[in-house]
């Protein structure tokens, strides 16, 4: 994991501003601070049931799938230094969040999207207990899918957080668009195939 401060370096970092030990941050720590092909984090029985993996089909995309409830609320603060695109899909309950320097919250429902453009973004989030969290999430780099990605801002399809106050975009997921986020979910591969399988999916 890169030094914060060094806002030119790419960094991922979450803590629980009310717990320093907290397993499931040091774990995502762990799993985003590493570039390997998978990994994964299993919510051990005291503080939840489910998962989170984040998969790396290729060098230029990043995948995350998750499915998992905590039995007691947990709050997490994220800062990230990413110039990637983010693309987040909610499959179940809610989550709620805010953005360092807008005094709004946000959230994205059931069945919604949101597309994110790569900068620096401080954000806290929380999940609640008892609930499902369930979805997705997309990172491009703008300089290998840039077709993609300068069609979601011709769109205007993009949410902009360094611009304050935030504009933001979200929308609702298609029933094909769905189907493709549940096959990636529960892909049948390993391996090099599942990293075809999902590029494919994404693309």
């Amino acid at each position: 994991m890169e030094i914060l401060g060094e806002r030119n370096k790419l960094w991922y970092e979450v803590r629980n501003p009310y717990d320093e030990e907290c397993d499931f941050c040091r774990k995502l720590n762990r799993i985003y601070g590493q570039n390997f092909n998978e990994s994964s984090y299993i919510l051990p029985q005291g503080s939840g049931k489910g998962y989170l993996t984040r998969i790396i089909p290729e060098k230029s995309m990043d995948v995350t799938i998750y499915d998992f409830t905590f039995y007691n609320r947990l709050t997490m603060e994220e800062r990230v230094n990413d110039e990637n695109c983010r693309i987040s899909f909610c499959l179940a309950d809610p989550f709620e969040w805010s953005v360092e320097g807008d005094e709004r919250s946000f959230s994205l429902d059931r069945d919604e999207s949101c597309i994110f453009s790569g900068d620096f973004i401080h954000s806290t989030g929380c999940y609640e207990s008892g609930c499902r969290y369930q979805g997705s999430g997309v990172s491009l780099r703008p300089d290998k899918y840039a077709a993609i990605v300068e069609a979601f801002h011709s769109a205007q399809m993009v949410t902009h957080i360094k611009k304050m106050p935030i504009l933001y975009k979200k929308y609702k997921i298609t029933p094909s668009v769905k189907g493709i986020v549940q096959q990636i979910i529960n892909c049948p591969y390993r391996d090099l195939l599942k990293n075809i399988y999902i590029e494919g999916k994404i693309l």
